[in-house]
Formats: C-alpha cells, sequence, structure tokens
C-alpha cells in the first residue's frame, strides 16, 4: 500500500494514537522530554538526508541497538542491516534510527550539529519491506494461457482443418502474436499493468504433410468425443483429463468439451491435469448434463491450456440463463441438458454463509453461484467486493447459474501440473514438432504490450538446477539462489543493473541490483522516508506528523494551492450543490465596471470576486489575500445584501464568526487537503496519520492559527483540533 504522507513522502511509525485535547498532545504524551512551540512559529527547520552504506553499518554496530536487539532476540537481523545496506520488517528506522541521530547531532560536518529545537529530520532510507512498484504489479498481474484458437489464429489457420501447431516457432514467433493477443484479452489494461503469460515454445518450425517432413495429412480421429454425449448416454473408458475441481466434483475435458462429474463431498479426484479413465452413464441437474457418482480410474497429471473464456455481459448471462431454462419441457417433465462451457463474469461479490454469488453486472435476471468453493478460494473474495471469475458453467437452476470457478481476479485457484519435458505433438496437417511450455511477463505501456528487459522469469530448467521440483522457493531460497541465477544468466552485468526475477506459480517477483564491488546482485528495496523531531533536551525521537504552514503570501505556490483549494470547495459543495448557482461560472466569472472604470465585485451564493472567485463567506477563506478572514464586517460588505440576510440574518457577530469557524474546521479545510492530498491514506502499520496546519489570520490582526487534521480514508481528513479557537472535532 503507498501511502502519501508529505507531498509524496512516506513517513514510516509505529502503533500510536493521537489524544489530547492540544495540537501537541501526541508528541507530550510519547515524546519525552516535549515541549509544545510557540503556535506562531512561521516556519520549521527541516534537515533532509539520505542514509549512506557508512551510516547502515554505524547504525547496526552501535552499543545501545546491539543491546536493544540482543534484548529483543534479533540481533542476527540487526548486523544484517549494516551488511545488506537496509532496513527490515523487523529492523524498522522508527525503532533503531534515533541513537545514531543522537551520536552524530554534535559531529563535526553532520548535517545535524548544532540542530535546534523542534527541528525536524526527514531521513531517506532503503527498506526490505517496501515493494518497488514493477514487484508490486507483477504480483498483482492477470494470468493468461494461450489457446488452441491462438495459436491457429498465429499461424493463420481458417478453421480447424488449416495448418497450424499447438506451438509458437521461429517462423510464428510469440512476440509476433503475443501483443495484439493481449490487448484484446485485457481491453481495459491501465497503463504499467503487467501480464503473466503461459505459451508453448518449440525451437524449431513445423512442416506439413506433403513438403516431404513425412508428417500425415489427417491425424487419426479420437474413438470417444465428449462433447457429442448426449442425456442417458452410457460412456465406457473414455479417457478424460480433470480440468477444475469443486468440493463435490470435477470438471473432466478432452479437446471436445467438458462435462461435470459430481463425486460426493469428501471425493479424493484433487489433481488439476489428472488424467483419468471414465465410465458412467451421463445425467442432468439443474438443465446441465453431468455424471453422477462415475468409475473413475486416475492416471498421471500433465499440463494443459484452458480454452479462451466467453465474458458474458449482462444480456448475455440472461440469455444463457433463457437458453439453459429452454431445455426443459415443464408440461411433460423432460427435458434434454447442456455441457458446461467456459465463461468469465465480474461482478459484485454477496456471501451468505456458505454459499457465494456473484450478481453479473447489470443482469436483471441471473445470478453466478460459485459452486462449492473450497476454503483457499474463499480467502481471495470479500463480500461486497467486484470480483472477477473464471470457470465453468454446469447448470442453472431458477435463479441461479451454477459455476466451478478456476480462478478468482486472475489467481489460479489450483496449481497447474509442471510441464512434461519437451515433447512432440501433431497439429492438423502437421509433422510431429516439439515444444516446451515457458512463462513469460508483459507490461503495457498504456497503448502496447511489451517484453520489459529488466524482467527475468525463471524456468524449469532453472528449478532443475537449484533442485526444486516443484517450482516453488522459499524466500531464504530466494536469496540463496537468485543472485547465483542472475550472474550466471548475466555474467558481464555493468554496476547498478537492475533485474526483477519472477518466480513460483502465484509469479512473485523481487527486485535485484548487480554491485560491482561485491560482484555478486543483491535484493533490493524501495526508498522511504521517516520523520524526527529534536526536542527540547537535544534528542531526536520518533514524529509522525506532516507539518504543513501557508503563510499569507500570493506568491507562495503552496499556499495559493491551499486558499484557492478552499474557494473551490465552497464552489463545488455548498455554491453548486446546495445553493443551485451554475457551475461553469466559476470559471466564467463575469467582469464589469463602473462609470469611473472601476472593476466591480461580483457575488454568487457565499463567493466573491473582481475578476476571478478569489474569497468565499461560508468559512472565511480568502484565495485573494492568501488568509482567513471570519470578521463579520468582511461577509456583510461582500455579499449582497439579500445573500447576507439569507444566510446570517438575526445572527449575532459573535455567532456568525463561531459559525465561519466551525465550517472551516469541519467542512471545508477538511475537504481542501482531500483535494490537495487525494493519496494521503491510513497508514497500514495502524499508526494515526496527522496532518498539522498552520495559518495566517486576520481578525482583526495578523496572527498565526494551528489546527490539526486526521486521515481517516485514502483522501479524506478529518477535524480534530484547533487550541487557538477551543475547538475539537466530533
Amino acid at each position: 500500500m503507498k501511502h502519501n504522507i508529505f507531498k509524496g513522502l512516506l513517513v514510516c511509525g509505529a502503533a500510536l494514537a493521537l489524544a489530547g485535547c492540544s495540537e501537541n498532545s501526541w508528541n507530550e504524551e510519547n515524546l519525552d522530554g516535549f515541549e509544545a512551540p510557540s503556535l506562531n512559529t512561521p516556519t520549521r527547520t527541516y534537515i533532509d538526508y539520505t542514509l549512506t552504506a557508512t551510516d547502515y553499518k554505524k547504525i547496526a554496530g552501535m552499543a545501545a541497538n546491539v543491546a536493544k536487539a540482543k534484548e529483543a532476540g534479533v540481533l542476527a537481523e540487526l548486523t544484517a542491516v549494516g551488511t545488506n545496506g537496509y532496513f527490515s520488517d523487523v529492523i524498522t528506522p522508527r525503532e533503531y534510527l534515533g541513537a545514531w541521530l543522537d551520536s552524530i547531532a554534535n559531529t563535526p560536518g553532520s548535517p545535524f550539529k548544532s540542530s535546534l529545537a523542534f527541528a525536524t529530520a526527514r531521513i531517506s532510507y532503503e527498506s526490505a519491506s517496501e515493494m518497488p512498484e514493477p514487484v508490486v504489479g507483477i504480483n498483482a498481474a492477470q494470468s493468461y494461457v494461450v489457446t488452441t484458437a491462438d495459436y491457429m489464429a498465429a499461424y493463420g489457420a481458417a478453421d480447424e482443418n488449416g495448418n497450424y501447431a499447438e506451438a509458437f516457432s521461429p517462423a510464428h514467433p510469440a512476440s509476433a502474436t503475443l501483443p495484439g493477443l493481449l490487448k484484446t484479452q485485457f481491453p481495459s489494461a491501465a497503463k504499467g499493468a503487467y501480464a503473466y503469460v503461459t505459451y508453448n515454445q518449440s525451437a524449431t518450425n513445423p512442416v506439413w504433410g506433403g513438403n516431404g517432413g513425412g508428417g500425415t495429412t489427417e491425424p487419426e480421429k479420437p474413438s470417444f468425443e465428449l462433447g457429442k454425449v448426449a442425456l442417458n448416454d452410457v460412456v465406457t473408458d473414455a479417457k478424460l483429463q480433470v480440468t477444475a475441481i469443486a468440493k463435490n466434483g470435477v470438471i473432466l475435458s478432452d479437446k471436445t468439451g467438458s462435462i461435470f462429474a459430481y463425486l460426493g463431498s469428501g471425493h479424493t479426484v484433487t489433481t488439476l491435469g489428472m488424467e483419468v479413465t471414465v465410465s458412467g452413464t451421463v445425467s442432468a441437474n439443474n438443465n446441465g448434463l453431468q455424471f453422477n457418482k462415475p468409475t473413475i480410474t486416475e492416471g498421471t497429471a500433465k499440463k494443459f491450456t484452458y480454452p479462451t473464456p466467453k465474458t458474458y455481459t449482462a444480456s448475455e448471462w440472461d440469455a444463457k440463463k433463457a437458453e439453459y431454462q429452454a431445455m426443459f419441457n415443464a408440461s411433460t417433465g423432460t427435458g434434454a441438458g447442456l455441457l458446461p462451457s467456459y465463461v468469465k463474469v465480474s461482478g459484485p461479490l454477496t456471501v451468505s454463509g456458505s454459499y457465494y454469488n456473484v450478481q453479473v453486472d447489470g443482469t436483471s435476471t441471473a445470478t453466478a453461484s460459485l459452486s462449492n468453493l473450497f476454503d483457499d478460494a474463499k480467502a481471495l473474495m470479500t463480500n461486497g467486493e467486484t470480483v472477477t471469475i473464471e470457470g465453468y458453467l454446469i447448470s442453472s437452476g431458477a435463479s441461479y447459474m451454477n459455476v466451478v470457478v478456476t480462478s478468482v481476479n486472475g489467481k489460479a485457484l489450483f496449481a497447474m501440473p509442471a510441464a512434461a519435458p519437451a515433447r512432440r505433438v501433431a497439429s492438423r496437417g502437421a509433422a510431429d514438432i516439439a515444444y516446451e511450455t515457458v512463462n513469460a511477463v508483459y507490461n503495457y505501456n498504456g497503448s502496447a504490450w511489451s517484453v520489459p528487459a529488466d524482467v527475468y522469469v525463471v524456468t524449469d530448467a532453472d528449478y532443475k538446477q537449484m533442485g526444486i521440483t516443484n517450482a516453488t522457493l522459499s524466500y531464504t531460497q530466494v536469496k540463496n539462489y537468485l543472485p547465483t541465477l542472475l550472474s550466471k544468466e548475466f555474467p558481464y552485468a555493468a554496476d547498478g543493473t537492475v533485474k526483477y526475477v519472477v518466480y513460483n506459480k502465484e509469479h512473485k517477483a523481487e527486485r535485484l541490483i548487480y554491485n560491482a564491488a561485491l560482484a555478486t546482485w543483491v535484493l533490493a528495496t524501495k526508498t522511504a522516508t521517516c520523520q524526527f523531531v529534536r526536542t527540547k533536551e537535544k534528542t531526536w525521537m520518533f514524529d509522525p506528523t506532516v507539518y504543513l504552514y501557508y503563510p499569507a503570501d500570493s506568491k507562495n505556490a503552496d499556499s495559493k494551492a491551499f486558499y484557492n483549494a478552499s474557494v473551490q470547495w465552497v464552489w463545488d459543495n455548498i455554491n453548486v450543490s446546495k445553493l443551485g448557482v451554475q457551475a461553469d461560472i466559476f470559471n466564467n466569472w463575469p467582469v464589469e465596471k463602473d462609470a469611473a472604470g472601476k472593476t466591480i465585485m461580483q457575488n454568487f451564493g457565499y463567493c466573491w470576486g473582481t475578476t476571478a472567485c478569489t474569497q468565499e463567506g461560508y468559512s472565511g477563506m480568502s484565495a485573494y489575500y492568501c488568509n482567513y478572514d471570519s470578521r463579520p464586517y468582511t461577509v456583510r460588505k461582500n455579499l449582497t445584501p439579500e445573500n447576507f440576510e439569507a444566510f446570517y440574518g438575526g445572527m449575532s457577530d459573535e455567532d456568525i464568526q463561531a459559525l465561519l469557524q466551525k465550517r472551516f474546521c469541519e467542512e471545508v479545510a477538511p475537504g481542501a487537503l482531500g483535494m490537495l492530498f487525494p493519496d494521503a491514506d491510513v497508514r497500514a502499520d495502524g499508526i494515526d496519520q496527522d496532518y498539522e496546519v498552520t495559518l495566517v489570520q486576520y481578525n482583526p490582526t495578523t496572527h498565526n492559527v494551528t489546527f490539526r487534521f486526521r486521515v481517516v480514508a485514502k483522501g479524506k481528513f478529518k477535524f480534530l483540533e484547533c487550541a487557538d479557537w477551543g475547538l475539537t472535532g466530533k
């Protein structure tokens, strides 16, 4: 999760809570020796510093830190900070930086030497717990497995009788097909998105029959075709494959179709890709064809390719339900049934007990019921959130369309069997062609998909060399094996070269950087920022607060932005939304002059200005002067008599001022902060993320006023307190 804590900088912290009735209550309760600074101090001294390799070594070797780590039983982790040059979830800067700052406060040449009380140090550091954006993107990548139809299109085959191979080849490379294919499969992909693609690759070109390659012109047709079965057919010793698994049964498939086999809860057919021999009678349940507890003999598990899912719109989903219902004749009590189809649907999830249902976006009569999910699948979904489901549609009742799920939001529910060694297959009218199944990562730049040059995907051959048989690396193995792997693959890498290594079935990613001085690749981290404040006792204490000072200076960009945002918020949320003022007046402000040529003040609702909307009388903010003015005189002077009477008629001056101040604290300021800091978010570590705002009030003389606000959701703030005005939040 990203946190926009101080204009894009991530501030570290610990599990602390703000309490009390003054803007410095957190500091006073949690920072020993803290003394509140003057509220009228217009500026705060900031010291920005980035830790060096030498700093990490010193931090790890300090006696105070060593003693603390020994007591916590994490001395080895502290030592690793000095060796690796980054912090971790165990050794955090919040706990171990303070002693280092104290130790160098008087060191000659130190930027912290002779720092005054209440100076703020913003320390940039590296942390293994913070993931770079490409790592986040790859970890969240949607998966796609190239299908037979995709290979046919790549070879230009018009239909299944055309010449093609179920593998890319030198004459028909993956690079020529996959960019366009991914654009079709993921039409709504955002710029920077990643996709994890699985496909077959051959080192040789196919040679079709009649071209001297010894190939056949027509392969032998299978003796049994699942796609042709009908109700009450008796099937004996059919060779099928398990392509999906539910708690009460499995999906069995061949190249011609699929069928649900009801086995009952607690069945033992739980290996995806298992080739099986099946005997049973075709029956129907909820208008879907199925086997009811057939005889199954298991063989060996092999990798397979899912068909391209049919992505259903709401109207298509309703039509499919009607097609199922039409299979049953209510007057005779008889009917046929449909075989499963491979589908893809999206919509909000509703959980009721053990029932997980997806209301397909926009559908009127049918809901996707996720059939007999395992707990691992349920853990991938959250009630009320929108999910994307792929799986086999097996039947339909009066309200629910039943789906055996294969993936949730692009994550497969069961691991595909490891690819078999290079094998030879015959395509329609083609000679045998050897291929291997490979994985690749593609990145979308906003207009096209391509393979990023800085990504390396661990191959089956790599796992074999590591002695890994299940294509799964532990983090210890990641640290031990990935540097060696990259050294083998990129022996001439330059210092600082970055590679993102993708591994495991869940396509996890790690960033590694080549360190020429160490002659090895090292796991890399993301830069974050931790903030400390200097106390009166000359010690440095962690301080998570974001401090903002907005001077009464129209040339100060930050100040101008805050006051403009405040006026804009009043215009949008009060004038337009509540009073019905025409919205486009704000950007097309009418300019009029009197007989003497002086520009006339224009007032609409609570806002006024001469050549632009620059001030508002709802809470007292002025983007013209860049100050706060809650004087009733100012409001009375600039609102039309009609507007003043409508808004404040019958109120005393004291009541008007109190109302303006309350509105600023509880409505306008939180709204303006949300506009300026839309990415500000609740911290993942449980710390309350507060913003302290100091601005200039003109009422009746110029002085500073300080407020404190808290982030309660992404881009959302609430008022906590203003000691100057004696106000506290709800």
